[in-house]
This record gives C-alpha cells, structure tokens and sequence, in this order.
C-alpha cells in the first residue's frame, strides 16, 4: 500500500474557485503552471474511478515536451458515457501530485457536461525527483456521492518517474457511494 498523503482539497477548491495553485510564491526555483502548445501525450496506465456502483470513468497522467528541458505534466480525466447519462451535474475533480512537491498540487474541477477533464500543466522538475501521479475523485455531487477521507476515494494512474522515463508505482482505482 503506498503512502498516502492528506490535503485539503475542498478547503483548497472552494478558496481558489476550483483551479490550483502550484507554486509557493518563498520558492523561487519553481516553474509556473503552464502549457506550451505542444502535444499532449499519456504516459503509464489508467486508474478507474467508480460511483454509486457504476464505472464513472479513467485518469491518466499526460506530459508535453516543450523545449529546453521543460516537461509539463497535467491529469486528465474521461468521463463514461453511461455515467454521464445516469449521474448529470456529478463533478470530478482532476489533478497531478507528487511525494516530492507540495504543498499544492495542480487540479481543476468539472462536471459530467464535458468528456474530458484536464488539470493546468505543471513543469515535471519542480519535486526532486521528479515523480507525479494523475488523480481523480468525486466530489460536490448533487447525488449524495461522497468519498473517503485520506484519499480512499481517489483514483490515481501510474507513478511516473521522468528521469528515466519508468513506472515506479501501479495505479489505483477507487470508488464512491
């Protein structure tokens, strides 16, 4: 079982209007959210997340090569179909995380009206090393769907490490009621 973190997710979303900030102003070495127009691409496997006993859809870790060595990493979310038919106006929030950065992860809120949910793009080499995760939990649901605390209810795609490009840890799938 890896090592789970708590944050405060809520506390965080409902003081930044559902967008993250990543980067602690004291920390002069840390790059901005940002995305530089190149391709996003997916990198390691999905984790699913589920809800009220039904498949709600999969996160996964994208990165984009801009040049220079700056890598931008986001999470993105796909919502399934069928979830989206049965569950309308349930929310998801979406983010990347890391056990060496903090202690704000980049992450976007939205609900079901859109297929894809993607999280601000954050430069990889701000945690040393540079390992990220894509994360994924419902949250704000008009149907009483409500997950665990201490990320139980958090689905995360695989542990990335950018150094050498390699899997360091599976990914998680997870599930709401």
């Amino acid at each position: 079982m890896r090592t789970r973190k708590t944050i405060a997710i809520a506390a965080t979303a409902a003081a930044l209007c559902g967008i993250g900030i990543a980067a602690p102003a004291a920390n002069a070495d840390v790059r901005p959210m940002a995305d530089c127009g190149a391709p996003w691409n997916n990198v390691g496997s999905p984790g699913n997340l589920y809800g009220f006993g039904y498949y709600a859809g999969q996160v996964e870790q994208q990165y984009q090569v801009c040049g220079g060595g700056v890598v931008n990493a986001r999470g993105h979310f796909q919502w399934s179909a069928d979830f989206q038919t049965r569950f309308p106006g349930t929310w998801v929030q979406v983010g990347t995380g890391s056990h060496y950065y903090g202690p704000d992860f980049p992450f976007t809120t939205d609900n079901t009206t859109d297929k894809d949910v993607s999280s601000p793009g954050f430069e990889v080499h701000n945690a040393k090393p540079d390992q990220w995760w894509a994360f994924a939990t419902l949250t704000s649901t008009p149907n009483g769907c409500t997950s665990p605390s201490d990320w139980d209810g958090t689905a995360r795609g695989t542990d990335w490490l950018y150094a050498n490009g390699t899997s360091v840890e599976a990914p998680d799938n997870a599930s709401c009621s």
